[in-house]
């Protein structure tokens, strides 16, 4: 099965990656004419403007779909400041510069303005979200206690580092928030869980190490 189409429109082409998609539905919900899941195929780019549909890929969280201009019009940039989302007993949600690094990401990594991380471990998509987190009930106990620090600047270059068995290692300015809005984090050094086990959500307390967590 292909993992990514493109769809051809008047001055824009949707690209769509079904392996990242989980079915947010931002798009269907902010611009159906182009985004039809009823329809096959679903997606066409020709009901549209470029701009229009540009506005409404940027609000795609997982990163599934992107706008590739034809008519010259700008391209997508990353966010001015990095940001994180801890979904409510779900997947951590990164808008920025991103660099992942990880097994499972075509050619061990990619630079990236959007992206969905498992964090309940259980993915088979990994280290995307595969909404697995919803089939077996998951719950992220999410701390309550912040770790903030004053950061020098809040935009720049993140990498994500998908650790074997391990954690997520975090380089580079991040804020992260609950579903709440609430700033769990911000700093520019961190370790996230994605094992699903830790105690100190969403940070990592190695517990990866005793409950048998596998990940490349």
């Amino acid at each position: 099965m292909l993992m990514e189409k493109r769809d051809q429109g008047e001055g824009v082409d949707v690209s769509y990656n079904v392996r990242r998609c989980i079915h947010a539905e931002l798009c269907v919900q902010h611009l159906r004419a182009v985004f039809e899941p009823n329809r096959r195929p679903w997606i066409d780019a020709t009901q549209a403007s470029a701009d229009a549909i540009a506005q409404t890929v940027r609000l795609c969280p997982s990163g599934a779909l992107h706008a590739i201009r034809t008519d010259g019009g700008a391209e997508e940039m990353p966010d001015s400041a990095n940001s994180g989302v801890l979904w409510k007993d779900g997947p951590l949600q990164v808008r920025g510069a991103l660099h992942l690094s990880a097994a499972g990401v075509q050619d061990g990594r990619f630079d990236e303005v959007r992206v969905t991380l498992c964090r309940c471990g259980a993915s088979k998509n990994k280290p995307y979200c595969d909404n697995s987190h919803r089939t077996i009930g998951w719950q992220a106990d999410d701390i309550a206690n912040p770790e903030v620090e004053t950061l020098q600047q809040a935009g720049g270059p993140l990498t994500i580092t998908a650790e074997a068995n391990g954690p997520y290692q975090v380089d580079g300015p991040l804020t992260l928030q609950d579903a709440e809005g609430v700033v769990r984090y911000a700093g520019e050094q961190t370790w996230l869980c994605r094992c699903g086990g830790s105690h100190n959500k969403p940070f990592c307390d190695n517990s990866h190490r005793t409950n048998g967590f596998q990940a490349e």
